[in-house]
């Protein structure tokens, strides 16, 4: 009966390894399956584990389990998947689930703990959905500062991935505010950096990236946050002038770096906002720059071709529209 407990309380799909980790007693494990499959109560599953035959038989041991009893089992895997060899790293959201489960006889720290890293993990996995299911239980039961800072961040990475732009934003700003207080930069400006590079034409990601460059000192971090930064200060405040400062600001900045690939990204924004602005000389002049250095960049070229459609220069925008598509397919390639 142990047995059957134990697996109804793992899920539909039960690894034998694991079980056998949570069973001390193999003679007791192996007579308790041969019974079971025999009565039809468990089967093989076609990913090789054990599962119950039909989802009522499981339903219906698990309403026999007390809250404490079935608290208790979900411990006893939890404790299982972190010794075995890998186990806990390969399922950290089971993971996080059996210490979510083993909250009346644990408590609700090593939930909070282990459901972090499942919202990281689940982030880098694509699982969104999830990511946003462990940061939002996790805040609701109270996570100390430094969790809390990081449960915002994925919170709000999960958000933007599943089309919550501005609900991102907000999260990913109390992320950058906790961890900017507590001192850790680079996580603060991680936190910023998500949205500033995803949503530049948020209103309130003119202010966080503002804030975000005050702290930042690396001259590649600077450039990268300035040119989403003049994108947002151009669409949000439809600034053109503050834009163009913040873009020079970088490029003066990225002078002296070896790597221009910043710099040149710096370049092609000012170009563009100096084409919304009507300054035309000016933006001109940064994009014949570009696209005439040995290594063209696509983006300038595609600027330079509005500039000719612009001039009613319909040769050159169809040339020069062209060699983009040139371009793009060497990428491609």
């Amino acid at each position: 009966l142990r047995v059957i407990r134990v697996v109804a309380v793992m899920g539909r799909d039960t690894d034998y390894e694991l079980l056998a980790r949570c069973v001390a007693d193999p003679d007791e494990l192996l007579d308790t399956i041969d019974v079971a499959k025999r009565a039809r109560i468990l089967r093989d599953s076609p990913s090789a584990g054990l599962i119950f035959t039909h989802d009522l038989v499981r339903e219906a041991v698990l309403l026999t389990l007390s809250t404490r009893v079935r608290a208790a089992i979900h411990l006893n895997i939890a404790h299982a998947l972190e010794e075995g060899d890998g186990s806990a790293s390969l399922n950290i959201a089971g993971l996080a689930r059996h210490y979510r489960g083993a909250i009346p006889v644990v408590g609700k720290a090593p939930y909070i703990r282990h459901a972090v890293a499942a919202a990281q993990e689940s982030i880098r996995t694509l699982a969104f959905e999830d990511a946003l299911e462990f940061a939002e239980s996790a805040l609701a039961m109270g996570a100390e500062r430094e969790l809390k800072a990081e449960l915002y961040l994925r919170r709000g990475q999960a958000r933007g991935a599943l089309g919550q732009a501005s609900e991102a934003v907000d999260d990913c700003r109390r992320a950058f505010e906790l961890f900017r207080s507590l001192g850790d930069i680079d996580s603060a400006l991680e936190a910023a950096r998500y949205p500033i590079l995803s949503f530049p034409v948020i209103p309130s990601v003119v202010d966080l990236a503002g804030a975000a460059l005050e702290i930042a000192d690396d001259p590649g971090e600077i450039a990268r946050l300035s040119v989403p930064h003049a994108f947002a200060i151009y669409h949000a405040d439809f600034d053109g002038p503050r834009a163009i400062d913040r873009l020079r600001k970088a490029m003066e900045v990225l002078k002296g770096e070896s790597d221009s690939e910043h710099r040149s990204n710096a370049m092609i924004c000012l170009a563009q906002v100096l084409l919304w602005e009507s300054r035309m000389a000016e933006s001109l002049e940064l994009c014949t720059d570009l696209t005439e250095a040995p290594s063209p960049m696509t983006h300038a070229t595609r600027v330079l071709a509005h500039h000719y459609a612009s001039f009613n220069n319909a040769w050159n925008a169809d040339l020069t529209i062209g060699k983009y598509h040139s371009e793009a397919a060497l990428r491609a390639a």
